[in-house]
């Protein structure tokens, strides 16, 4: 699964929509170029509703085995590690739905 750097993306359409209207004074603006930028304002402001979220993937891994890893058999855990990237990148799909 990949998934797309917020920052990155917003950035890309204002890069987009600086070079729409660039160099056109107001009154040489078309019409498909207002509404070209009219679409950018709308992506970019639904963007923003967006919810981003930093997870240390790794780091609760970790935390989670130190808490259980009492439960396994010795050398299980890059099994424990395998099911837990599995079950993240199966919610983050899921989210997206």
């Amino acid at each position: 699964m990949k998934l797309i750097d917020k920052d990155a993306l917003v950035a890309e359409i204002e890069k987009l929509k600086g070079q729409l209207l660039r160099g056109a004074c107001s009154s040489q603006i078309s019409m498909q170029t207002r509404c070209k930028e009219e679409s950018y304002d709308e992506v970019l402001s639904f963007l923003d509703t967006l919810e981003v979220k930093e997870v240390d993937l790794d780091k609760e891994i970790d935390r989670v085995w130190d808490d259980t890893s009492d439960k396994f058999f010795e050398g299980c855990w890059e099994e424990f590690e395998n099911i837990a990237k599995h079950f993240f990148e199966l919610g983050m799909a899921v989210s997206k739905v």
